[in-house]
Formats: C-alpha cells, sequence, structure tokens
C-alpha cells in the first residue's frame, strides 16, 4: 500500500490529476518549518529523471523563497522558455534572510543565474553552496569578488570567518555587519 503521507506519492498524485484537490493534498502533506526545502527535494528528484516540467510544477507548489525561485528560473532555461530573466528578477527580489543553499546539484542552477544577471545574491548563494560542499577556497573567492556590493550583514559576517582572512579586512567586514544590522547579537 502507499503511503498516505508520502511527499512523494502526495507529488505524483498532483501530477497524474492536477486537481484542486490534489493540490491540496501535495502541499498540506508538507508540514515543517522550511516547506520549501521539501518542495526542492521533490523537485530534485525529478531533475535527476529528466522530468524539469514536473520538477517546475513541484516547485509551483512551494513557497516562493529564492531557491525555489533560482530553480524555477533555471528550469525554465532549460526548457527554452522566454520568461527567465523576469524569473530572475523574481529571484532577486526574494529575501536573502534564511537561505542556506547546501545542495551539490544547485552549484550549476547558482553559477547560471550569477551569469544571467549582474545582482550579487545569486553569487552570494554559489559561494554558501561550494562553503556547504566542502570547496571553502572557491567560497571564498566568490565573496571576495562580490567586494562590497552585497547589502545583508550575514554576508559580510560569514566573509569575515575565513581561515586566512586578513585580521583588518575581518575587522571591517564585521564592522560593516553591525552597521547593516545593529540589533544581530553576533556582530550588532
Amino acid at each position: 500500500a502507499l503511503e498516505p503521507l508520502n511527499h512523494f506519492v502526495a507529488a505524483e498524485r498532483w501530477l497524474a490529476h492536477p486537481t484542486a484537490g490534489a493540490r491540496l493534498d501535495a502541499v498540506s502533506t508538507v508540514r515543517n518549518e522550511m516547506p520549501a526545502e521539501t518542495f526542492l527535494e521533490l523537485a530534485l528528484w525529478y531533475v535527476g529523471a529528466a522530468r524539469l516540467d514536473d520538477a517546475d510544477r513541484v516547485l509551483a507548489l512551494a513557497p516562493p523563497v529564492a531557491m525555489v525561485l533560482y530553480w524555477r528560473a533555471y528550469l525554465h532555461h532549460q526548457l527554452g522558455e522566454a520568461d527567465t530573466t523576469a524569473r530572475v528578477a523574481d529571484a532577486e527580489r526574494a529575501t536573502p534572510r534564511f537561505v542556506f543553499p547546501f545542495r551539490p546539484e544547485s552549484a550549476e542552477m547558482l553559477r547560471w543565474a550569477a551569469a544571467a544577471s549582474s545582482n550579487w545574491k545569486a553569487g552570494y548563494y554559489l559561494a554558501l553552496c561550494e562553503w556547504a560542499n566542502g570547496d571553502s577556497a572557491a567560497a571564498h573567492r566568490g565573496l571576495v569578488a562580490l567586494a562590497d556590493r552585497p547589502d545583508l550583514a550575514s554576508f559580510y559576517a560569514a566573509r569575515a570567518s575565513f581561515a586566512g582572512t586578513d585580521a583588518a579586512a575581518a575587522r571591517a567586514d564585521l564592522e560593516r555587519a553591525a552597521v547593516l544590522d545593529p540589533g544581530e547579537w553576533r556582530f550588532g
């Protein structure tokens, strides 16, 4: 018997029969503090199976957070859709707070997004993804390359934390973080 609470089963039911009830079932089974991550995990299974349309349809169910929006833009690019520029712009408008890209599959997508835009966010997310996957050198290079463009305190705190960072540069980054977010207890 199928597991009635299995996210994959609910997604498959919705993909096979895209009714309002099936959509509600697919969305309502996800009850965790970061539902977008659950939908991303499901969508990446479809990406791995070369079912890009289905991956996009699953992500359409997810909350519109930055990584979901970037992935949808990338999928539309892969599918040859004309709306990728607008979709990248939507992703750039999403808040960077609580965005923690860690999936190795996201690195290629974030490289594409960084090349498709002059905004700093995709480059920042790519650096976080590289860092999470053990490539600290690439992550540090990426953060340094962004210079002082970001307006996000956690960017400067992250860049200051790398081993081997010049003490004066690390201090300047932490001071910038404190100015950007004076209420943050770690550096404010």
